[in-house]
């Protein structure tokens, strides 16, 4: 998969995003899962923040990345293998 890149900032705050994704093992929360052993394909996400989060701030932003990936998933179509709306890989 290829590495994207973004920047931004805001109120004096910096972040820095990078990710590779791969959705040859999309999968949904809670739904079925292959007996078999699934091919590569998976998203990875970094995201750096220039400053200090507090700890609730820290949990905010993982939950945000999140929900993030996940509407970017359901954008994009991406099914699970069993038609499923991924969630994840």
């Amino acid at each position: 998969a290829e590495l994207r890149v973004a920047q931004g900032s805001r109120a004096g705050w910096r972040v820095h995003t990078l990710l590779t994704a791969g959705v040859g093992n999309a999968a949904a929360a809670g739904g079925r899962w292959p007996l078999e052993t699934p091919h590569a394909g998976t998203i990875n996400l970094i995201v750096l923040v220039e400053g200090a989060l507090s700890p609730s701030a820290l949990v905010g932003a993982v939950g945000s990345a999140t929900e993030a990936k996940v509407a970017a998933l359901h954008r994009a179509g991406v099914r699970t293998r069993f038609g499923e709306a991924a969630t994840g890989t």
